[in-house]
């Protein structure tokens, strides 16, 4: 029986390995679509990898984390109070490891390109890998949310 409830987690905490978000430039939500934004043209003056985390909130994976241990820390033990200290046990248990394994999970490498605008002002804009810009490149910034640096 006990069994059934790591195979239980052990999934739960594999699906989250979903909850990684897509921060490529070319990645947008329905509510960005058909939306103007103001572009302006610039050029690459710095192109640097980075580590992008995901939330620093407790999210789905700690739900699901305290929900699977939970059950399956209360199979633990023939009474009724081995079986509720068990599952408190088992919740404050998964609920970390589940919190640990969203973060882990939805970590990822982006790039932090800063641009020169054609007016002499410099910003700076992170987003994933894609698509790959070098330093020197003539590109468009588009100022929306998020903003996002594309090849001219």
């Amino acid at each position: 029986m006990k069994f059934k409830y790591l195979i239980a987690l052990a999934f739960s905490l594999l699906g989250l390995s979903a909850c990684t978000p897509d921060i490529s430039a070319g990645s947008y939500t329905t509510n960005e679509v058909g939306a103007a934004s103001e572009t302006k043209q610039g050029t690459i003056i710095n192109a640097t990898p980075v580590n992008v985390s995901g939330s620093r909130s407790p999210g789905v994976g700690t739900l699901v984390g305290a929900v699977a241990g939970g059950v399956a820390g209360s199979a633990i033990g023939g009474s009724s109070r081995a079986n509720i200290l068990g599952g408190l046990g088992g919740a404050v248990l998964g609920g970390a490891a589940g919190n640990y394994a969203e973060n882990k999970m939805s970590q990822q490498t982006g790039m932090q390109y800063s641009v020169r605008l054609r007016g002499g002002r410099i910003v700076t804009v992170t987003q994933g890998m894609q698509p790959v810009l070098a330093a020197g490149q003539h590109v468009l910034v588009i100022f929306s949310n998020p903003a996002r640096v594309i090849a001219q």
